[in-house]
Parts: structure tokens; C-alpha cells; sequence
């Protein structure tokens, strides 16, 4: 059984438990929060996650990870979200 959940990131690291093998469809803002909608397998066992937000002009040692969306607040602030 597959469903679509949605998962608030609420700071630069985020740290969640999720099914396996999620595929991960987008982050946008829902109410001015940064939220991540992935297609989960609900008979799969959870396993943690990070997701990371970097805002443009960060300067990173490593690879960030796999990219996954960049979003735009009405701000002008614009981060880039990506899982470890």
C-alpha cells in the first residue's frame, strides 16, 4: 500500500524516520513552511532520514547530498533542500 505523506522541515537539519525506499517528490512552502512530500510504501520498515536546507552562497567542505527542490520564500530568501 502506497500513500503520499508530508513532513515539515522546520530548521537547516532534519532528522525523521520514513519507509524505506521513499521517493521523495518535493519540498515547497505551505504556510511559510518548508514542507517535503514523499511516496511511501506504508508496509515498508521506517528507517531515519536527514533532509538539509542550504541557503544560496553556503559554502560546503563535502557534497550536500542528493538534491531534491529549491524553495523560494516571499522573504527573497532562497534554500536549496537536499537528503544525506
Amino acid at each position: 500500500m502506497q500513500q503520499i505523506r508530508k513532513y515539515p522541515l522546520e530548521g537547516f537539519v532534519n532528522r525523521f524516520q520514513m519507509p524505506r525506499n521513499a521517493v521523495l517528490l518535493d519540498v515547497q512552502l505551505q504556510r511559510n513552511v518548508p514542507c517535503l512530500w514523499a511516496l511511501v510504501d506504508v508496509e515498508q520498515s521506517e528507517t531515519p532520514y536527514t533532509v538539509q536546507l542550504l541557503p544560496t552562497g553556503e559554502l560546503f567542505a563535502k557534497s550536500p547530498g542528493m538534491y531534491i527542490a529549491t524553495v523560494q520564500f516571499s522573504s527573497g530568501l532562497v534554500f536549496h533542500a537536499f537528503v544525506l
